[in-house]
Protein backbone atom coordinates (compact mmCIF):
# COMPACT_ATOMS: atom_id res chain seq x y z
CA UNK A 1 0.00 0.00 0.00
CA UNK A 2 1.30 3.43 -0.98
CA UNK A 3 0.60 6.64 0.94
CA UNK A 4 -1.13 9.38 -1.08
CA UNK A 5 -0.20 12.47 0.96
CA UNK A 6 -2.46 14.69 -1.17
CA UNK A 7 -5.50 12.62 -0.16
CA UNK A 8 -3.99 11.64 3.22
CA UNK A 9 -4.90 8.00 2.66
CA UNK A 10 -3.29 4.64 1.77
CA UNK A 11 -3.87 3.31 -1.74
CA UNK A 12 -3.59 -0.37 -2.62
CA UNK A 13 -1.16 -0.69 -5.57
CA UNK A 14 -1.04 -4.47 -6.02
CA UNK A 15 -1.95 -7.88 -4.57
CA UNK A 16 -0.25 -11.29 -4.29
CA UNK A 17 -2.54 -14.17 -3.36
CA UNK A 18 -1.09 -17.18 -1.53
CA UNK A 19 2.57 -15.98 -1.53
CA UNK A 20 5.18 -18.67 -0.85
CA UNK A 21 6.83 -18.68 2.57
CA UNK A 22 10.37 -17.25 2.82
CA UNK A 23 10.24 -16.10 -0.80
CA UNK A 24 10.69 -12.52 -2.02
CA UNK A 25 7.66 -10.90 -3.67
CA UNK A 26 7.73 -7.64 -5.63
CA UNK A 27 5.36 -5.01 -7.03
CA UNK A 28 5.96 -2.61 -9.93
CA UNK A 29 4.85 1.03 -9.56
CA UNK A 30 4.56 3.14 -12.73
CA UNK A 31 4.34 6.88 -13.35
CA UNK A 32 6.36 8.00 -10.32
CA UNK A 33 7.96 11.43 -10.28
CA UNK A 34 11.13 12.32 -8.38
CA UNK A 35 10.61 12.45 -4.63
CA UNK A 36 10.08 10.53 -1.40
CA UNK A 37 7.48 7.71 -1.19
CA UNK A 38 6.12 5.80 1.83
CA UNK A 39 4.69 2.30 1.74
CA UNK A 40 3.62 -0.58 3.98
CA UNK A 41 2.48 -4.16 3.45
CA UNK A 42 -0.96 -5.43 4.46
CA UNK A 43 -1.36 -9.16 5.13
CA UNK A 44 -4.56 -11.16 5.58
CA UNK A 45 -4.57 -14.82 6.61
CA UNK A 46 -7.13 -17.50 5.75
CA UNK A 47 -9.12 -16.71 8.91
CA UNK A 48 -9.50 -13.03 8.00
CA UNK A 49 -6.94 -11.71 10.48
CA UNK A 50 -5.21 -8.55 9.21
CA UNK A 51 -1.74 -7.24 9.97
CA UNK A 52 0.47 -4.41 8.69
CA UNK A 53 4.20 -4.00 8.32
CA UNK A 54 6.11 -0.98 9.50
CA UNK A 55 6.01 2.07 7.24
CA UNK A 56 9.06 2.17 4.98
CA UNK A 57 10.43 4.87 2.69
CA UNK A 58 12.05 4.84 -0.73
CA UNK A 59 13.22 7.63 -3.01
CA UNK A 60 12.94 8.18 -6.75
CA UNK A 61 15.29 10.46 -8.65
CA UNK A 62 14.79 10.95 -12.37
CA UNK A 63 17.82 12.46 -14.09
CA UNK A 64 17.30 11.07 -17.56
CA UNK A 65 15.56 13.07 -20.26
CA UNK A 66 13.76 9.88 -21.18
CA UNK A 67 11.51 9.67 -18.13
CA UNK A 68 8.61 7.26 -18.06
CA UNK A 69 5.94 7.62 -20.73
CA UNK A 70 3.29 8.15 -18.05
CA UNK A 71 5.20 11.03 -16.45
CA UNK A 72 5.88 12.65 -19.82
CA UNK A 73 2.21 12.38 -20.76
CA UNK A 74 1.13 13.90 -17.46
CA UNK A 75 3.49 16.84 -17.98
CA UNK A 76 2.04 17.40 -21.45
CA UNK A 77 -1.49 17.41 -19.99
CA UNK A 78 -0.48 20.04 -17.43
CA UNK A 79 1.09 22.15 -20.14
CA UNK A 80 -2.08 22.00 -22.29
CA UNK A 81 -4.31 23.11 -19.44
CA UNK A 82 -1.87 25.79 -18.26
CA UNK A 83 -1.81 27.13 -21.82
CA UNK A 84 -5.60 27.54 -21.79
CA UNK A 85 -5.48 29.31 -18.43
CA UNK A 86 -2.79 31.68 -19.78
CA UNK A 87 -5.03 32.46 -22.77
CA UNK A 88 -7.89 33.33 -20.45
CA UNK A 89 -5.65 35.70 -18.48
CA UNK A 90 -4.73 37.36 -21.76
CA UNK A 91 -8.41 37.67 -22.72
CA UNK A 92 -9.17 39.61 -19.55
CA UNK A 93 -6.64 42.21 -20.67
CA UNK A 94 -8.13 42.39 -24.18
CA UNK A 95 -11.68 42.78 -22.90
CA UNK A 96 -10.62 45.91 -21.01
CA UNK A 97 -10.30 47.64 -24.42
CA UNK A 98 -14.01 47.25 -25.31
CA UNK A 99 -16.04 50.31 -26.32
CA UNK A 100 -19.14 51.45 -24.39
CA UNK A 101 -21.72 49.21 -26.12
CA UNK A 102 -19.47 46.16 -26.02
CA UNK A 103 -18.64 46.81 -22.36
CA UNK A 104 -22.40 46.80 -21.60
CA UNK A 105 -22.68 43.38 -23.27
CA UNK A 106 -19.62 42.14 -21.36
CA UNK A 107 -21.17 43.17 -18.04
CA UNK A 108 -24.73 42.02 -18.80
CA UNK A 109 -23.56 38.55 -19.88
CA UNK A 110 -21.22 38.43 -16.83
CA UNK A 111 -18.31 37.36 -19.02
CA UNK A 112 -15.77 38.21 -16.31
CA UNK A 113 -17.50 35.69 -14.02
CA UNK A 114 -17.58 33.09 -16.82
CA UNK A 115 -13.82 33.43 -17.39
CA UNK A 116 -13.05 33.18 -13.67
CA UNK A 117 -15.26 30.08 -13.39
CA UNK A 118 -13.54 28.56 -16.44
CA UNK A 119 -10.13 28.94 -14.78
CA UNK A 120 -11.45 27.23 -11.65
CA UNK A 121 -12.86 24.36 -13.74
CA UNK A 122 -9.58 23.94 -15.64
CA UNK A 123 -7.61 23.74 -12.39
CA UNK A 124 -10.02 21.05 -11.24
CA UNK A 125 -9.55 19.10 -14.50
CA UNK A 126 -5.77 19.28 -14.08
CA UNK A 127 -6.06 17.95 -10.54
CA UNK A 128 -8.35 15.12 -11.67
CA UNK A 129 -5.93 14.11 -14.44
CA UNK A 130 -2.98 14.02 -12.05
CA UNK A 131 -4.96 11.99 -9.53
CA UNK A 132 -5.80 9.24 -12.02
CA UNK A 133 -2.59 7.40 -11.09
CA UNK A 134 -3.89 7.06 -7.54
CA UNK A 135 -7.05 5.30 -8.67
CA UNK A 136 -6.98 1.54 -9.01
CA UNK A 137 -7.71 1.53 -12.77
CA UNK A 138 -6.56 -0.84 -15.47
CA UNK A 139 -5.16 0.56 -18.72
CA UNK A 140 -8.54 0.66 -20.52
CA UNK A 141 -10.30 2.34 -17.61
CA UNK A 142 -7.48 4.85 -17.28
CA UNK A 143 -7.77 5.80 -20.95
CA UNK A 144 -11.55 6.17 -20.72
CA UNK A 145 -11.20 8.42 -17.66
CA UNK A 146 -8.69 10.62 -19.48
CA UNK A 147 -10.95 10.89 -22.55
CA UNK A 148 -13.91 11.87 -20.35
CA UNK A 149 -11.95 14.71 -18.74
CA UNK A 150 -10.64 15.96 -22.09
CA UNK A 151 -14.19 15.93 -23.49
CA UNK A 152 -15.24 18.17 -20.61
CA UNK A 153 -12.33 20.51 -21.38
CA UNK A 154 -13.41 20.74 -25.04
CA UNK A 155 -17.01 21.47 -24.01
CA UNK A 156 -15.74 24.17 -21.68
CA UNK A 157 -13.79 25.79 -24.53
CA UNK A 158 -17.14 26.15 -26.35
CA UNK A 159 -18.28 28.43 -23.52
CA UNK A 160 -15.17 30.63 -23.14
CA UNK A 161 -15.67 33.88 -25.12
CA UNK A 162 -12.54 35.27 -26.77
CA UNK A 163 -14.04 38.32 -28.49
CA UNK A 164 -17.34 40.08 -29.03
CA UNK A 165 -18.59 42.81 -31.33
CA UNK A 166 -21.92 44.65 -31.54
CA UNK A 167 -23.24 44.41 -35.11
CA UNK A 168 -26.45 46.40 -34.65
CA UNK A 169 -28.31 48.04 -31.79
CA UNK A 170 -31.40 50.06 -30.91
CA UNK A 171 -32.80 51.84 -27.86
CA UNK A 172 -36.37 52.99 -27.29
CA UNK A 173 -39.05 53.77 -24.71
CA UNK A 174 -42.48 52.27 -25.36
CA UNK A 175 -45.74 51.98 -23.44
CA UNK A 176 -48.18 49.08 -23.95
CA UNK A 177 -51.49 49.80 -25.67
CA UNK A 178 -54.76 49.28 -23.80
CA UNK A 179 -55.53 46.23 -25.97
CA UNK A 180 -52.18 44.64 -25.05
CA UNK A 181 -52.70 45.38 -21.36
CA UNK A 182 -56.16 43.82 -21.46
CA UNK A 183 -55.02 40.63 -23.23
CA UNK A 184 -51.98 40.16 -21.01
CA UNK A 185 -53.98 40.83 -17.82
CA UNK A 186 -56.71 38.33 -18.77
CA UNK A 187 -54.06 35.68 -19.51
CA UNK A 188 -52.41 36.46 -16.17
CA UNK A 189 -55.74 36.10 -14.32
CA UNK A 190 -56.52 32.82 -16.09
CA UNK A 191 -53.16 31.45 -14.91
CA UNK A 192 -54.30 31.95 -11.30
CA UNK A 193 -56.96 29.24 -11.73
CA UNK A 194 -59.53 31.43 -9.99
CA UNK A 195 -62.97 32.38 -11.24
CA UNK A 196 -63.90 36.06 -11.35
CA UNK A 197 -67.07 37.80 -12.45
CA UNK A 198 -66.98 40.00 -15.54
CA UNK A 199 -67.40 43.00 -13.27
CA UNK A 200 -64.44 42.05 -11.09
CA UNK A 201 -62.31 41.28 -14.14
CA UNK A 202 -63.14 44.60 -15.78
CA UNK A 203 -62.41 46.51 -12.58
CA UNK A 204 -59.04 44.77 -12.20
CA UNK A 205 -58.09 45.46 -15.83
CA UNK A 206 -58.92 49.15 -15.47
CA UNK A 207 -56.71 49.29 -12.39
CA UNK A 208 -53.84 47.64 -14.28
CA UNK A 209 -54.19 50.16 -17.11
CA UNK A 210 -53.87 53.03 -14.66
CA UNK A 211 -50.95 51.30 -12.96
CA UNK A 212 -48.84 51.64 -16.12
CA UNK A 213 -48.47 55.39 -15.49
CA UNK A 214 -46.02 54.49 -12.71
CA UNK A 215 -43.66 52.63 -15.03
CA UNK A 216 -41.19 53.69 -17.71
CA UNK A 217 -39.29 50.94 -19.52
CA UNK A 218 -36.21 51.74 -21.60
CA UNK A 219 -35.35 48.84 -23.91
CA UNK A 220 -31.85 48.31 -25.29
CA UNK A 221 -31.44 45.58 -27.92
CA UNK A 222 -28.17 44.49 -29.54
CA UNK A 223 -27.16 41.91 -32.13
CA UNK A 224 -23.80 40.59 -30.96
CA UNK A 225 -21.27 38.30 -32.63
CA UNK A 226 -19.23 36.24 -30.16
CA UNK A 227 -16.16 34.06 -30.83
CA UNK A 228 -15.14 31.24 -28.47
CA UNK A 229 -11.90 29.48 -27.57
CA UNK A 230 -12.98 26.44 -29.59
CA UNK A 231 -13.14 28.70 -32.72
CA UNK A 232 -16.93 28.50 -32.64
CA UNK A 233 -18.77 31.68 -33.64
CA UNK A 234 -22.38 32.65 -33.02
CA UNK A 235 -24.72 35.61 -33.20
CA UNK A 236 -27.00 36.39 -30.30
CA UNK A 237 -29.67 39.03 -29.73
CA UNK A 238 -29.43 40.60 -26.29
CA UNK A 239 -32.48 42.42 -24.86
CA UNK A 240 -32.02 44.53 -21.75
CA UNK A 241 -34.81 46.49 -20.07
CA UNK A 242 -34.23 49.30 -17.58
CA UNK A 243 -37.10 50.04 -15.19
CA UNK A 244 -38.06 53.37 -13.68
CA UNK A 245 -40.90 53.06 -11.19
CA UNK A 246 -42.29 56.24 -9.62
CA UNK A 247 -43.39 54.37 -6.52
CA UNK A 248 -42.32 51.56 -4.21
CA UNK A 249 -42.19 48.25 -6.10
CA UNK A 250 -43.40 46.27 -3.08
CA UNK A 251 -46.29 44.00 -4.06
CA UNK A 252 -45.76 44.61 -7.78
CA UNK A 253 -44.75 42.19 -10.52
CA UNK A 254 -43.87 42.68 -14.16
CA UNK A 255 -45.36 40.48 -16.85
CA UNK A 256 -43.10 40.20 -19.92
CA UNK A 257 -44.68 39.18 -23.22
CA UNK A 258 -42.33 37.93 -25.97
CA UNK A 259 -44.02 37.39 -29.37
CA UNK A 260 -43.63 34.34 -31.60
CA UNK A 261 -41.58 36.36 -34.10
CA UNK A 262 -38.83 36.40 -31.48
CA UNK A 263 -39.19 33.03 -29.73
CA UNK A 264 -41.54 30.07 -30.15
CA UNK A 265 -41.36 29.27 -26.44
CA UNK A 266 -39.29 29.89 -23.31
CA UNK A 267 -36.81 27.11 -24.20
CA UNK A 268 -35.34 29.37 -26.92
CA UNK A 269 -34.56 32.14 -24.43
CA UNK A 270 -31.66 32.43 -21.98
CA UNK A 271 -33.05 34.42 -19.04
CA UNK A 272 -30.45 36.19 -16.88
CA UNK A 273 -32.81 36.59 -13.89
CA UNK A 274 -35.33 34.65 -11.80
CA UNK A 275 -38.81 34.35 -13.29
CA UNK A 276 -42.03 32.33 -13.27
CA UNK A 277 -43.56 30.96 -16.46
CA UNK A 278 -47.19 31.96 -17.04
CA UNK A 279 -47.31 30.51 -20.56
CA UNK A 280 -44.59 28.86 -22.65
CA UNK A 281 -45.73 31.05 -25.57
CA UNK A 282 -43.76 32.84 -23.90
CA UNK A 283 -45.28 34.93 -21.12
CA UNK A 284 -43.38 35.24 -17.83
CA UNK A 285 -43.78 36.98 -14.48
CA UNK A 286 -40.91 38.81 -12.74
CA UNK A 287 -40.73 39.90 -9.11
CA UNK A 288 -39.32 43.43 -9.49
CA UNK A 289 -38.82 44.23 -5.81
CA UNK A 290 -35.42 45.95 -5.70
CA UNK A 291 -34.94 45.32 -9.45
CA UNK A 292 -33.97 48.22 -11.74
CA UNK A 293 -33.21 46.20 -14.88
CA UNK A 294 -33.30 42.70 -16.34
CA UNK A 295 -31.97 41.03 -19.50
CA UNK A 296 -32.39 37.94 -21.66
CA UNK A 297 -30.96 36.77 -24.96
CA UNK A 298 -31.57 34.38 -27.85
CA UNK A 299 -28.88 32.41 -29.65
CA UNK A 300 -29.87 33.83 -33.03
CA UNK A 301 -30.16 37.13 -34.85
CA UNK A 302 -33.52 38.88 -34.45
CA UNK A 303 -34.77 41.85 -36.46
CA UNK A 304 -34.45 44.79 -34.11
CA UNK A 305 -37.82 46.13 -35.31
CA UNK A 306 -39.44 42.98 -33.87
CA UNK A 307 -38.04 43.77 -30.41
CA UNK A 308 -40.59 46.60 -30.19
CA UNK A 309 -43.30 43.95 -30.13
CA UNK A 310 -42.22 42.79 -26.67
CA UNK A 311 -44.50 44.16 -23.93
CA UNK A 312 -43.79 44.87 -20.27
CA UNK A 313 -46.90 45.26 -18.11
CA UNK A 314 -46.92 46.19 -14.43
CA UNK A 315 -49.22 43.95 -12.36
CA UNK A 316 -50.30 44.35 -8.76
CA UNK A 317 -49.71 41.30 -6.64
CA UNK A 318 -52.95 41.70 -4.72
CA UNK A 319 -56.16 39.77 -5.27
CA UNK A 320 -59.17 41.16 -7.11
CA UNK A 321 -61.49 42.87 -4.61
CA UNK A 322 -64.38 40.53 -3.88
CA UNK A 323 -66.81 43.36 -3.18
CA UNK A 324 -68.46 44.36 0.04
CA UNK A 325 -69.78 41.34 1.88
CA UNK A 326 -72.22 42.41 4.60
CA UNK A 327 -74.51 40.13 6.54
CA UNK A 328 -78.18 40.96 7.23
CA UNK A 329 -80.25 41.73 10.27
CA UNK A 330 -79.18 39.64 13.26
CA UNK A 331 -80.53 41.06 16.51
CA UNK A 332 -82.04 37.74 17.59
CA UNK A 333 -79.25 35.43 16.49
CA UNK A 334 -77.94 34.84 20.02
CA UNK A 335 -81.26 33.93 21.65
CA UNK A 336 -81.46 30.42 23.06
CA UNK A 337 -83.68 27.81 21.41
CA UNK A 338 -87.18 27.77 22.88
CA UNK A 339 -86.89 31.17 24.47
CA UNK A 340 -89.86 32.69 22.64
CA UNK A 341 -92.16 29.80 23.45
CA UNK A 342 -91.36 29.99 27.16
CA UNK A 343 -93.03 31.97 29.88
CA UNK A 344 -90.59 34.81 29.17
CA UNK A 345 -92.60 36.03 26.17
CA UNK A 346 -93.73 39.15 28.05
CA UNK A 347 -90.12 39.96 29.01
CA UNK A 348 -89.04 39.54 25.39
CA UNK A 349 -91.69 41.97 24.16
CA UNK A 350 -90.62 44.53 26.76
CA UNK A 351 -86.98 44.17 25.71
CA UNK A 352 -87.90 44.68 22.05
CA UNK A 353 -89.87 47.81 22.90
CA UNK A 354 -86.88 49.22 24.78
CA UNK A 355 -84.62 48.44 21.80
CA UNK A 356 -87.01 50.15 19.38
CA UNK A 357 -87.30 53.26 21.55
CA UNK A 358 -83.51 53.39 21.95
CA UNK A 359 -83.04 53.20 18.20
CA UNK A 360 -85.55 55.99 17.65
CA UNK A 361 -83.67 58.15 20.13
CA UNK A 362 -80.29 57.39 18.53
CA UNK A 363 -81.76 58.02 15.08
CA UNK A 364 -82.89 61.52 15.90
CA UNK A 365 -79.69 62.26 17.85
CA UNK A 366 -77.45 61.74 14.83
CA UNK A 367 -77.45 64.59 12.33
CA UNK A 368 -78.73 63.86 8.84
CA UNK A 369 -79.53 60.14 9.31
CA UNK A 370 -83.08 58.91 9.78
CA UNK A 371 -84.22 56.34 12.29
CA UNK A 372 -85.34 53.85 9.68
CA UNK A 373 -81.74 53.23 8.63
CA UNK A 374 -80.74 52.16 12.11
CA UNK A 375 -83.54 49.68 12.42
CA UNK A 376 -84.70 48.67 8.96
CA UNK A 377 -81.49 49.04 6.87
CA UNK A 378 -78.44 48.06 8.89
CA UNK A 379 -76.79 46.89 5.66
CA UNK A 380 -76.85 50.43 4.27
CA UNK A 381 -75.35 51.77 7.49
CA UNK A 382 -72.51 49.29 7.28
CA UNK A 383 -71.99 50.26 3.64
CA UNK A 384 -71.85 53.92 4.63
CA UNK A 385 -69.30 53.19 7.31
CA UNK A 386 -67.23 51.17 4.82
CA UNK A 387 -67.25 54.06 2.31
CA UNK A 388 -66.00 56.48 4.95
CA UNK A 389 -63.22 54.07 5.86
CA UNK A 390 -62.27 53.62 2.18
CA UNK A 391 -62.16 57.40 1.66
CA UNK A 392 -59.70 57.82 4.53
CA UNK A 393 -57.60 54.88 3.29
CA UNK A 394 -57.49 56.33 -0.23
CA UNK A 395 -56.36 59.72 1.11
CA UNK A 396 -53.61 58.04 3.11
CA UNK A 397 -52.38 56.12 0.05
CA UNK A 398 -52.30 59.31 -2.03
CA UNK A 399 -50.30 61.06 0.69
CA UNK A 400 -47.77 58.21 0.35
CA UNK A 401 -47.80 58.53 -3.47
CA UNK A 402 -49.44 55.12 -3.89
CA UNK A 403 -51.79 56.06 -6.73
CA UNK A 404 -52.93 52.60 -7.79
CA UNK A 405 -53.79 51.60 -4.20
CA UNK A 406 -55.81 54.80 -3.75
CA UNK A 407 -57.58 54.20 -7.06
CA UNK A 408 -58.45 50.67 -5.96
CA UNK A 409 -60.18 52.05 -2.86
CA UNK A 410 -62.00 54.59 -5.06
CA UNK A 411 -63.35 51.85 -7.32
CA UNK A 412 -64.63 49.94 -4.28
CA UNK A 413 -66.32 53.14 -3.06
CA UNK A 414 -68.19 53.50 -6.35
CA UNK A 415 -69.37 49.88 -6.24
CA UNK A 416 -70.88 50.39 -2.78
CA UNK A 417 -72.09 53.99 -3.29
CA UNK A 418 -74.58 53.15 -6.05
CA UNK A 419 -76.52 50.87 -3.66
CA UNK A 420 -76.88 53.48 -0.88
CA UNK A 421 -80.22 55.18 -0.17
CA UNK A 422 -80.41 58.74 -1.49
CA UNK A 423 -80.18 60.39 1.95
CA UNK A 424 -77.01 58.48 2.78
CA UNK A 425 -75.47 59.34 -0.59
CA UNK A 426 -75.74 63.04 0.29
CA UNK A 427 -73.69 62.47 3.44
CA UNK A 428 -70.58 61.24 1.57
CA UNK A 429 -71.03 62.55 -1.99
CA UNK A 430 -68.94 65.69 -1.46
CA UNK A 431 -66.02 63.74 0.01
CA UNK A 432 -66.11 61.23 -2.85
CA UNK A 433 -66.04 64.01 -5.47
CA UNK A 434 -63.09 65.67 -3.69
CA UNK A 435 -61.25 62.34 -3.67
CA UNK A 436 -61.96 61.92 -7.40
CA UNK A 437 -60.47 65.36 -8.16
CA UNK A 438 -57.36 64.59 -6.10
CA UNK A 439 -56.87 61.32 -7.97
CA UNK A 440 -57.22 63.12 -11.31
CA UNK A 441 -54.71 65.77 -10.24
CA UNK A 442 -52.23 63.13 -9.12
CA UNK A 443 -52.61 61.26 -12.42
CA UNK A 444 -52.21 64.48 -14.44
CA UNK A 445 -48.85 65.07 -12.73
CA UNK A 446 -47.82 61.50 -13.56
CA UNK A 447 -48.70 62.06 -17.22
CA UNK A 448 -46.78 65.34 -17.25
CA UNK A 449 -43.69 63.55 -15.93
CA UNK A 450 -44.11 60.83 -18.57
CA UNK A 451 -44.45 63.42 -21.36
CA UNK A 452 -41.39 65.35 -20.19
CA UNK A 453 -39.32 62.16 -20.05
CA UNK A 454 -40.49 61.15 -23.54
CA UNK A 455 -39.56 64.55 -25.00
CA UNK A 456 -36.08 64.29 -23.45
CA UNK A 457 -35.72 60.88 -25.09
CA UNK A 458 -37.01 62.20 -28.45
CA UNK A 459 -40.18 60.10 -28.29
CA UNK A 460 -42.68 62.76 -29.31
CA UNK A 461 -45.44 60.28 -30.14
CA UNK A 462 -45.67 59.09 -26.54
CA UNK A 463 -45.57 62.70 -25.28
CA UNK A 464 -48.48 63.66 -27.58
CA UNK A 465 -50.50 60.67 -26.36
CA UNK A 466 -49.90 61.72 -22.73
CA UNK A 467 -50.88 65.33 -23.56
CA UNK A 468 -54.16 64.22 -25.15
CA UNK A 469 -55.00 62.23 -22.01
CA UNK A 470 -54.10 65.22 -19.82
CA UNK A 471 -56.47 67.43 -21.84
CA UNK A 472 -59.43 65.18 -21.07
CA UNK A 473 -58.65 65.06 -17.35
CA UNK A 474 -57.90 68.80 -17.13
CA UNK A 475 -61.39 69.71 -18.36
CA UNK A 476 -63.15 67.93 -15.51
CA UNK A 477 -61.15 69.14 -12.50
CA UNK A 478 -62.27 72.32 -10.67
CA UNK A 479 -60.53 75.67 -11.20
CA UNK A 480 -58.48 75.48 -7.98
CA UNK A 481 -56.96 72.19 -9.16
CA UNK A 482 -56.35 73.49 -12.69
CA UNK A 483 -54.23 76.32 -11.31
CA UNK A 484 -51.85 73.78 -9.73
CA UNK A 485 -50.85 72.26 -13.08
CA UNK A 486 -51.59 75.08 -15.54
CA UNK A 487 -47.98 76.22 -15.89
CA UNK A 488 -46.68 72.69 -16.54
CA UNK A 489 -49.43 72.02 -19.07
CA UNK A 490 -48.63 75.21 -20.97
CA UNK A 491 -44.93 74.35 -21.09
CA UNK A 492 -45.74 70.89 -22.42
CA UNK A 493 -48.05 72.32 -25.09
CA UNK A 494 -45.35 74.76 -26.19
CA UNK A 495 -42.72 72.01 -26.31
CA UNK A 496 -44.95 69.84 -28.50
CA UNK A 497 -45.74 72.77 -30.82
CA UNK A 498 -42.03 73.44 -31.28
CA UNK A 499 -41.93 76.76 -29.44
CA UNK A 500 -39.01 77.62 -27.16
CA UNK A 501 -39.75 77.60 -23.48
CA UNK A 502 -37.67 79.71 -21.09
Amino acid sequence: MQLNEYLNSWVEKGTHENPEKNKENSFTLLGLNSGEYKYKVKCTDRYGNIGFSDIRIFYVEINSLSSSAGTAEMTKQDEDINSIIDKINGLLTEFEKLDKEEREVFETLEIQKKLDNAKTELSRFKRDLNNLIWRNLNETELKEAEIDIYDQIENLKDEIPTSLSVIDSTEFVAYPKDEDIENITITYLNSKNSKYSKKQEKSFIEGIKELQSLLTVTTKAKVVEISYLSNKKEKITLIEKELKINESSNGLSLVEYIPKEIAKDTSEIEFLFDYETILNDPLISINIKGLDKFAYYLRKEIKLEDIKKTKSVLITGGEIPKGNQITGFGILTNLKSGFISSDNTRILIEVLIIIILSLVYIGYSIKGTKTKYYFGDRKSLKNLKEIKRFIESAKSELDNHNYHEAKSFYRNINLIFKNLPQDMKKEVYKNIVTLSHKLDLFYINKLLDRAEFSIQNKNKEVAISAYNEITGLYKRVPLEYKSLVLEKCNKLRQSLSGKNVN
